[in-house]
């Protein structure tokens, strides 16, 4: 059964207009896309990694659309890191009843604070938008080369120069100063940035392999 079709029959949620563009549709406005769902299912299914690195929980729409394509391929696991204890309850139940808990661990925990024990082929950030950055710093080192770190929620200006009149004191609102670290990833090409189109904004990086061909 298509994962779409089993989030809706399952879980009993019905897909909404996305709120900020109706060309998307939605499960709730806290959630990836269910296009952006789809994009992750293939990529994962293309990819094929043994290990993923998700931050933020949320309901779990992001983590049950991974985690179906890796039922589909076979193989795989996602650790996924989440502050909220409700969050953790409601997702818990929901990987159930679609059979999927089994390749997911949930953390309980600040994102931050995780200290992984192993590498990742594959991370997605979804926690608070101050966060991100940072997060992709902190988790660079245990990213394989070759791999791929997407940002949900983020457009391609990466929120450069957005000002809220409520809150002048945060620049890059509400993403806040960039991580030092993160500018001197991108100048020296050990991670190169690409963008999709999409109602909130995904962005995408790819962490640059030794084999990697260059002009």
């Amino acid at each position: 059964m298509d994962i779409v079709r089993e989030i809706e029959e399952k879980l009993g949620i019905k897909a909404l207009s996305e709120v900020t563009d109706n060309r998307f549709l939605m499960f709730d406005d806290g959630g990836i896309e269910i296009s952006t769902g789809q994009l992750l299912h293939g990529f994962i299914k293309r990819l094929k990694p043994e290990n993923i690195l998700e931050t933020g929980l949320y309901s779990a729409i992001s983590t049950i659309f991974m985690a179906d394509a890796i039922r589909e391929n076979g193989f795989g696991h996602i650790e996924t890191i989440e502050f909220e204890k409700t969050h953790i309850e409601r997702s818990q139940d929901r990987l159930n009843k679609l059979d999927l808990r089994k390749f997911v661990t949930i953390h309980h925990m600040s994102s931050l604070d995780f200290q992984p024990s192993g590498t990742y082929e594959f991370m997605l950030a979804d926690t608070e938008l101050n966060l991100r950055f940072h997060e992709l710093v902190k988790f660079f080192p245990y990213l394989d080369e070759g791999g791929y770190i997407f940002i949900h929620d983020m457009p391609r200006t990466l929120c450069k120069g957005n000002v809220n009149a409520d809150h002048p004191e945060i620049v890059n609102w509400p993403v806040g100063e960039f991580p030092p670290e993160f500018n001197e990833l991108l100048k020296t090409d050990k991670l190169r940035l690409f963008h999709f189109g999409s109602a909130r904004g995904l962005i995408g990086f790819y962490k640059t392999h030794g084999g990697d061909y260059k002009v």
